[in-house]
């Protein structure tokens, strides 16, 4: 019995200090703030923070130059046709009013405009644009110019008329929409109205 008492209490120890070496080795090597350890210090995260705020305003810095070298470069780019004609009418400027006659109108966003029977909308490359009502169809030299329909995947030539509700995109410069009917059009980039 006595033999027994003390097997038992050796194997109590030998147990007690495996556990009590294996806690201090995992407390020992898990020294907060490395790469392996997901719990950091507060000072890890402020150089990271630093370093990020960095980048950033590097960036900012960079992307204000080159925005203010384009602007000066071709700064009429990024007035619209209404700013101008905004401006021609507050100064009643004949030579804004002439500037804003030669730029294209068109969006940066879309907006609605309404096309008269009969009248004709020439669009810049990329223009995209929505029959919302009404009846177009698609006017140019040859068969083979035309427009895209993304709604149906279809290319659609000369005198094809173009869906309602569908999303159109003209590839290339000077392409036209004719109105058969009073058309209102979601459009989105350059065009001119005829």
């Amino acid at each position: 019995m006595k033999k027994n008492k003390i097997v038992s209490v050796i194997i109590a120890t030998a147990v007690l200090l495996t556990t009590v070496l294996y806690i201090g080795i995992v407390v020992v090597s898990a020294a907060g703030g490395d790469s392996d350890d997901p719990i950091v210090t507060k000072s890890y995260v402020d150089k990271a923070d630093a370093v990020l705020d960095s980048k950033i305003n590097t960036q900012n810095t960079n992307q204000t130059n080159a925005l203010n070298a384009a602007q000066a470069a071709n700064s009429s780019k990024y007035i619209t046709r209404s700013a101008a004609e905004e401006i021609a009418k507050n100064a009643a400027s004949s030579a804004v009013k002439a500037y804003a006659d030669s730029l294209p109108q068109g969006t940066y966003g879309y907006s609605v405009i309404s096309l008269k029977a009969n009248s004709t909308l020439t669009g810049s490359e990329g223009l995209e644009f929505i029959i919302r009502n009404g009846i177009a169809s698609v006017e140019s030299s040859s068969s083979s110019v035309g427009v895209y329909d993304m709604t149906s995947g279809a290319f659609i030539g000369n005198t094809g008329l173009l869906e309602p509700n569908h999303y159109f995109i003209l590839q290339r410069e000077g392409r036209k929409v004719l109105a058969k009917t009073d058309c209102d059009i979601l459009v989105r980039g350059n065009y001119k109205i005829s």
